[in-house]
């Protein structure tokens, strides 16, 4: 197959990997595969002209694991998968798939607003955001109240991470990365020596 593809590239890789799964369990069983990454991005059409080489999978069940190679897909995303916004999966969206035995969901967009802001490792997770930002994909207000519930994703990362993600987000919003100026809508609080999130706490924390 080719080392880079798009839509129909991940499309096509999906239904041989539907007609192995059919094929190997009989129509027995359904599976779920839920797409992050920029493979999301191109096969919901939020970036059209988006291209990838592998296709980032999620919660793909041990006895086939070892399908994942031979179409193009990658489990290993499953290892970051602590930094993502702990109700991620009530916000997965269903991809136009006509599978016998698969189901097919990418990360809600906010959410892959989310991981592309921890995961940003170069211009590609930064175009990738810039694209989002700009063609409105991402409803700020939908990210927002993830952001300011402490038991979405400040209860999942470090200090220093979060902090980086308010400086990433002020670069997307034209905003000063490095301002204290808390008063656009997302100028999140940084930590402060008392408020460390805490494994116990299960609601939203009332001071975010």
């Amino acid at each position: 197959m080719d080392s880079s593809f798009g839509k129909e590239g991940i499309l096509s890789r999906l239904r041989l990997l539907d007609e192995d799964l059919d094929f190997r369990f009989g129509g027995a069983r359904k599976f779920e595969l839920v797409i992050s990454g920029g493979s999301a991005l191109s096969i919901r059409g939020l970036i059209p002209s988006r291209v990838t080489t592998d296709i980032d999978v999620l919660s793909v069940p041990d006895e086939v694991v070892d399908l994942m190679s031979a179409y193009d897909m990658n489990s290993h995303v499953d290892t970051f998968r602590y930094m993502y916004p702990t109700h991620w999966h009530d916000r997965i969206r269903p991809v136009e798939f006509d599978g016998s035995v698969l189901d097919v969901y990418t990360l809600g967009n906010e959410d892959l607003a989310i991981t592309k802001l921890l995961s940003w490792r170069g211009d590609k997770d930064r175009r990738d955001l810039e694209n989002m930002w700009s063609n409105g994909s991402i409803n700020h207000s939908a990210l927002n109240s993830i952001l300011l519930d402490i038991t979405e994703v400040r209860i999942n990362i470090t200090e220093a991470q979060w902090n980086l993600l308010n400086q990433r987000i002020a670069v997307l919003d034209g905003r000063d990365p490095f301002s204290s100026d808390t008063s656009t809508t997302f100028g999140f609080p940084s930590f402060s020596s008392d408020d460390q999130p805490s494994p116990e706490l299960d609601a939203p924390h009332p001071s975010l």
